[in-house]
């Protein structure tokens, strides 16, 4: 199924797409105006750097931008969206290919706009826009006989039209989220034995030699997994799940140094200056970073009991955890938390706003200027259960939801921030609704 507004015309439009989407000569197509904090205060600069503010914890991206438009993965489709009309296209410039996504029946299979999911990548399947070209991770078929597991994944890189596609690299295992970052792609290496006991862990490889022996920057116990994966500035972060506690780790690509956030000398969580955060050494909750603006990271300290007051605090620190303060806004629960140049974000987690537990809690988006005064509310009760928000740029901010059942579909909405500043008038606005094919 699938829901999109005007899209009757999409075949006929794709040619003034292409031609659009290809007029720029820079490396990185000239998207210093995505985000205006590329300045000398940021660490963050447009035309190396990983677009951490489409970034979705535990996901990566799953929608890039360039100079004059959007590439969103809503299911098993890409898409292509003009930053003037906001109207998304499939990104498919033949009109002889088949590229109906209208039932579980009937999976295409000659489109470039179709990406092969399964159910690892469901949830997890990443685009990025680097340098002029798109990247993404989808499965492939294994052909060697001797293979541990029937299928494989790839990195591809593709034209921004979706044309020549390219395999740069295979998995065994998903390798999410994958981070392309100052010409390095780092991704975590879920290693596949028989006796499943290799330990994880994140590794990088040049981008221009992504066939490389991977340098590990990063190792897991057996029993640890990668939560979440962002790059920012000289700073790869790292969430390590494991034995009801998670952890997040900092790694700067430049002096190689590791440490752990939030932690004292003998590596106990600790915040200091922070006495009443009131955490003790049986510690059994875990530390995610939520947002990033300008150097301070916005995190969240989950002491275990999501009941607990002590666990619906955002912190702000700079970017290795230091300098910490607590955020001084009132929360009804555990919130994600979103900054950019103008707002802070904050909206309840998706599956805990949805329970009959916090029935009395608005399902509702609260908006405060960066001296965290109210400036508005946006409703969200159309989110579901499985549901990620993307801060995005200057103009607008992403919400990408799943709605799981007999047929899996993605909805992805869209928010206009010049609305903000107008009480009442700032909504949620559905893009497109995409059934996902995953096959397992």
């Amino acid at each position: 199924m699938i829901i999109i507004r005007k899209f009757a015309k999409c075949l006929i439009s794709i040619c003034f797409v292409i031609s659009i989407v290809g007029c720029r000569s820079n490396d990185n197509g000239d998207i210093s105006s995505v985000m205006s904090q590329d300045t000398a205060q940021s660490p963050y600069h447009s035309d190396t750097d990983y677009q951490y503010f489409f970034h979705s914890q535990g996901r990566g991206q799953g929608i890039a931008a360039s100079a004059d438009g959007y590439y969103i993965l809503n299911g098993s489709y890409l898409y292509y969206m003009d930053k003037q009309n906001m109207e998304p296209i499939l990104l498919d410039n033949n009109p002889n290919n088949d590229c109906t996504p209208n039932s579980a029946a009937h999976v295409p299979r000659n489109c470039n706009a179709f990406v092969q999911t399964d159910a690892e990548l469901v949830a997890t399947a990443t685009i990025t826009y680097y340098k002029n070209n798109l990247y993404l991770v989808e499965r492939i078929e294994r052909t060697d006989k001797d293979a541990l597991m029937n299928k494989q994944y790839a990195l591809i890189r593709m034209d921004k039209d979706g044309t020549n596609r390219k395999v740069l690299r295979k998995f065994d295992a998903p390798p999410y989220p994958v981070v392309i970052h100052r010409d390095q792609i780092y991704y975590v290496n879920n290693l596949m034995t028989v006796d499943q006991v290799a330990k994880p862990s994140v590794v990088s490889v040049p981008l221009a030699n992504p066939d490389k022996e991977p340098v590990i920057l990063y190792t897991l116990g057996p029993d640890d997994s990668v939560n979440d994966l962002i790059a920012y500035g000289n700073m790869l972060y790292v969430m390590d799940y494991g034995n009801n506690m998670f952890r997040t780790i900092g790694y700067d690509i430049n002096t190689h140094e590791t440490t752990v956030l939030f932690t004292d000398d003998k590596g106990n969580l600790s915040i200091s200056g922070i006495p009443e955060i009131g955490l003790s050494h049986q510690f059994k909750g875990g530390v995610a970073i939520y947002g990033i603006y300008g150097s301070r990271l916005y995190s969240n300290i989950f002491p275990g009991d999501q009941t607990d007051p002590a666990s619906w605090r955002i912190y702000n620190s700079d970017l290795g955890g230091q300098d910490v303060s607590i955020v001084p806004v009132n929360l009804p629960l555990v919130s994600w938390a979103y900054a950019d140049q103008r707002y802070f974000y904050l909206n309840p987690v998706s599956w805990l706003i949805k329970s009959p537990d916090y029935a009395d809690v608005a399902q509702e988006m609260v908006v405060y200027d960066l001296n965290y005064k109210e400036v508005n509310r946006v409703d969200i009760s159309m989110l579901t259960n499985y549901s990620k928000g993307l801060v995005g740029d200057d103009r607008y901010m992403f919400f990408q939801a799943t709605e799981t059942g007999d047929s899996d579909t993605q909805r992805t909405y869209v928010l206009d921030k010049s609305q903000l500043n107008v009480r009442g008038g700032a909504e949620l606005k559905l893009l497109m609704e995409t059934a996902v094919y995953a096959t397992n």
